[in-house]
C-alpha cells in the first residue's frame, strides 16, 4: 500500500491471504503481539490518511499459486499465472524499510 497509496487512495481492498491468523489480524486491526502492533498501528493510520478501506478473505492455500509460487521462488510458473505482472519488482519505500527494521527492535 505505501508504493501504490495514489492508486489507492478513495478504494477498498480485499486481501485474499491463506494464512487464518493474518486474516484474523488485518480484519481486527490488532495483535497480542507487539511486534505486529507496529507494523499494524502504522498501516491502519496511513490507510486512514489516504481513505483506503481494507480486510482480509482467507483463500485455500493450494487455491493461492500466484503467491505460492512467488515464495517458493517458481519464476517461470509465477509468469504463466501472472503474464501482466511487471518484470521488474518495484522498490520498497524508504519509510517501508524503515518501519521493518524498527521491528526487530521490539519484543
Amino acid at each position: 500500500m505505501f508504493i501504490w497509496a495514489s492508486n489507492f487512495q478513495n478504494r477498498k481492498i480485499l486481501f485474499r491471504i491463506d494464512n487464518m491468523a493474518l486474516v484474523s489480524i488485518i480484519n481486527k486491526r490488532t495483535a497480542k503481539s507487539k511486534r505486529v502492533m507496529a507494523f499494524i498501528r502504522p498501516l491502519v493510520l496511513f490507510t486512514m490518511q489516504h481513505n483506503i478501506q481494507f480486510k482480509a478473505q482467507h483463500i485455500d492455500g493450494c487455491k493461492n499459486e500466484i503467491a505460492d509460487s512467488i515464495s517458493r521462488f517458481q519464476l517461470k510458473r509465477f509468469r504463466e499465472l501472472a503474464p501482466g505482472a511487471e518484470s521488474v519488482p518495484e522498490n520498497n519505500p524508504e519509510e517501508f524499510r524503515d518501519l521493518i527494521l524498527s521491528l526487530k527492535q521490539t519484543d
